[in-house]
């Protein structure tokens, strides 16, 4: 992935940041090894949208798909608390593109709140320590009040080590 972020940051013609979400991020920082088809972007300046010329360029010249840099999981950037900035973890900076990827601590709470199937995967190969479940837990009053109140029922589950039925939907 870091050969399409250079290509990607040749393409540019002013800078970008980007900070990534999802299955890239963990494998980007060495969280967890495992592959991944496309790049979760959580946040970006400037929107993906204005960059979208050059990652057509890098995904055509590639043989990716279109979607291969998404924002899709921009839906979900109100789960991660407006301090996770200061905890995003450098990638590097390629040509006009700096890349980061999202701490440990919002990463376990994207997915714990997601709960798809792969999170949970991710979530068991992560083995959260006490520390990082209190931390996470400490988010759910706020995420409850802004409408993922099942979401938390289920991580709270989750977290105890009962079983729960993957989502269909993500935020991680």
């Amino acid at each position: 992935m870091l050969e399409l972020f250079a290509a990607l940051g040749a393409s540019l013609s002013s800078p970008g940041e980007i900070t990534l979400a999802g299955g890239s991020a963990l494998a980007l920082t060495g969280v967890l090894v495992r592959a991944t088809e496309d790049g979760d972007v959580v946040a970006s300046e400037p929107r993906l949208d204005q960059m979208a010329e050059a990652i057509e360029i890098v995904a055509s010249t590639f043989g990716l798909p279109a979607k291969w840099l998404n924002d899709s999981v921009q839906q979900f950037a109100n789960i991660l608390p407006a301090d996770y900035p200061l905890r995003r973890v450098s990638i590097g900076t390629f040509g006009h593109l700096t890349v980061f990827a999202l701490g440990r601590l919002d990463l376990i709470l994207m997915k714990v709140i997601a709960l798809r199937g792969q999170d949970q995967e991710d979530l068991k190969a992560l083995r959260p320590t006490g520390e990082e479940w209190e931390w996470a837990t400490a988010h759910f009053v706020r995420l409850a009040m802004i409408g993922y109140e099942k979401k938390v029922v289920r991580a709270r589950h989750f977290i105890a080590g009962r079983p729960v039925k993957p989502t269909g939907e993500g935020a991680s």
